[in-house]
Order: structure tokens, then sequence, then C-alpha cells
């Protein structure tokens, strides 16, 4: 009996993930080898406690539900590679914490598995699957977002602003007004109390986060529907939706 027992034991196993299929151009040898769906996220608003539906996974192929207000129209990652900041329809922004040590780690598949033995799953968690933060605020659709070098966060919304956040604290630290809605923002790359912001209007603005006020402006021919810095800080570009890019010196 015993010895029969032991023949069919089987040990746990993972799931062989299930690899992304990648195509080189111009070049022999691909970058991405093995490449898997490691984690998803919930995007939307986050399952009450002791919800008996669908929670975050990190399983291989397994799909989310998320709510129908769950449309996301930004995410970035921070300079430093600690955050991932998301944000869209539902008005928040979530601070995703990247797991940095190995008990985080184990924490983390004994949040999602219940157990880490036994777990079927391939799991491979990038970040804890709770938000780090969750900042409120605006009013409307958030549609940008804008990460400095010490992790200082700028959101632009439907609402006519754009809003200053820091990980460390958990309210907004600063409001600057616009006159139409915001579609993008940018943070000076080495020197983060300035930053560009393109709106509805039409206007570039530089804006000097000390003050709160505005530094420069510009009028554009069209809607201003992206801005950026060159990586050195001495050169900003707009982009219009009449499809014109503009380089300031």
């Amino acid at each position: 009996m015993g010895q029969h027992a032991q023949s069919n034991h089987m040990p746990p196993q993972m799931e062989i993930p299930g690899y992304v299929r990648i195509r080189s151009h111009n070049t022999s040898n691909s970058q991405f080898r093995n490449l898997f769906l490691a984690q998803e996220l919930v995007g939307g608003k986050q399952p009450e406690p002791g919800y008996a539906g669908s929670a975050p996974q990190t399983a291989i192929g397994s799909k989310m539900s998320s709510g129908g207000d769950a449309t996301i129209w930004a995410a970035e990652f921070s300079p430093s590679g600690r955050y991932l900041a998301v944000a869209g329809k539902d008005r928040s922004i979530k601070l995703f914490k990247v797991i940095s040590t190995e008990e985080e780690r184990l924490a983390q598949q004994r949040c999602e598995n219940g157990t880490i033995l036994g777990s079927k799953s391939l799991s491979a968690p990038v970040f804890l699957s709770r938000p780090y933060r969750e900042f409120k605020g605006h009013s409307a659709e958030i549609l940008t977002l804008s990460w400095s070098k010490n992790d200082f966060l700028l959101s632009g919304s439907t609402d006519k602003t754009v809003r200053l956040w820091h990980p460390s604290q958990p309210t907004c630290l600063r409001v600057f007004q616009h006159d139409r809605t915001v579609t993008s923002v940018a943070f000076h790359p080495t020197d983060d109390r300035f930053f560009l912001s393109g709106s509805f209007d039409a206007i570039l603005r530089l804006w000097d986060i000390t003050r709160t006020s505005i530094i420069h402006s510009s009028p554009m021919a069209g809607i201003i529907t992206a801005v950026a810095f060159s990586p050195d800080g001495k050169v900003a570009i707009c982009g219009s939706f009449d499809g014109i890019y503009h380089g300031f010196l």
C-alpha cells in the first residue's frame, strides 16, 4: 500500500509559461528571448476585502476584469525604477511598488497562492499587487504622467489641472491651473523645479514649481498633444494636433 501510494505521488510542478513569439527586424538575433506574461495588475477599482471573485494573479494566461471605469490612459516607470504609476478614467493614480527584496517576493507569492508549495502556476511577480499609494484629487480623467529624477510625479487631467505628488506623501503637493484640458506634461530631466505642459488651449507653458507660476508661454497654431525635453534639458519639443513639431532652445 505504502509503495503504491508513493509511486502515484506527483510532486508540485510549475505550469509551462505561454511564451510570446518575437519577430526580429534588421537583426539576426532577438533581444527578447523567453518573453512571457509574468503578472497582471488591476488598473481600475480594487476588489473589496473578502471578495470571492477574480483577484489579481501572476498565473500565465490569466485575464482580469476590473470594471467599466478601468480604462488606463497613462503608465510611467519612475527613473529610480522603484515605482510604476498608472492613471486613467477612474481619476485616481495608483503607484505599484517594484519588488526589491526576496522577502517581498515570497510575501507576494504567499498572498497570491495562499502557500508557496503546491502552486501550479509559474509565478514571477514584478510588483506588489496592492498599490503602494492611491492618489486622489483630480475631478476628471487623467491623461498624462511624468516623473522627475527625484521621484516627484506630475499628472495632467481633463479637469484643467496639473497636480504634483510624491510617494512619501499621501496627498497632492501643488495644483497648477490651466484654461483647458491638459494633454501632456514633462518634467525637466536635470532640474525638477521646472516642467512643461501642453493643453487644448494650444499654449505651451514652462512652469516653476517652487513658485507655482508660469515663467514662459508660447502660443501654438493647434492643440498641443505632446511635450518633451531633450535628455540634457536644453531643448523643449511640442507636437500638435495639426501634425507639426515645434522645437525651442
